[in-house]
């Protein structure tokens, strides 16, 4: 190893000491590493062979082994955390749709159409690739408009019930009946 090579040793050390600075093995590592930062710029001062910085380094080599090992162990534990992390997302979010979707069916059931739609759509926004979300939705949709058509021909039939309704002309003192004179009543 090179002085450029321990210096990076020194600052990953460094980084570990920052997230576990109570980490014996790693403060050890650490003093081992500067020692040999500090060997190397005296081999280099002194003019030392080739053959003895060879040596020297394949020792410190050896002795860097169990850091290498122990920095593979901690971004491991990371990972492992992240991925812990991820699936308590996805079992929240998965629960919620859960959720959601019940409550979705029960206004259906319950013939709540335009809320129902309202509610879907939302839930569409944050779940798009749901397909029974999807399937949901689309019933709801056809069933408000149904309902909405039904109450317009409901008031359109009312009013033209209430428009031929005997009597409902005033415009002969017998209550509309001179007009309809000859015509027999349903």
């Amino acid at each position: 190893m090179d002085g450029v090579e321990l210096r990076r040793v020194l600052k990953v050390l460094s980084e570990g000491l920052v997230e576990f600075p109570r980490e014996t093995e790693l403060l050890k590592l650490q003093e081992m590493a500067r020692h040999d930062l500090e060997d190397l710029q005296k081999q280099r001062q002194l003019g030392s062979t080739e053959a003895a910085r060879r040596q020297e380094f394949a020792q410190r080599g050896r002795s860097l082994t169990p850091l290498a090992n122990h920095i593979r162990r901690i971004s491991a534990v990371a990972n492992l955390r992240m991925l812990v992390l991820d699936g308590e997302k996805e079992q929240q979010s998965t629960i919620r749709f859960g959720k959601e979707l019940s409550d979705l069916r029960t206004l259906l059931s319950d013939s709540k159409f335009g809320e129902a739609v309202r509610k879907g759509e939302a839930l569409l926004r944050e779940y798009p690739e749901e397909f029974e979300l999807k399937e949901l939705v689309g019933y709801a949709r056809s069933e408000a408009t149904q309902q909405e058509t039904a109450a317009e021909g409901k008031g359109f039939r009312e009013a033209n019930t209430q428009f031929h309704r005997p009597g409902a002309i005033q415009g002969s003192g017998s209550g509309g009946q001179a007009r309809h004179a000859g015509v027999p009543e349903d």
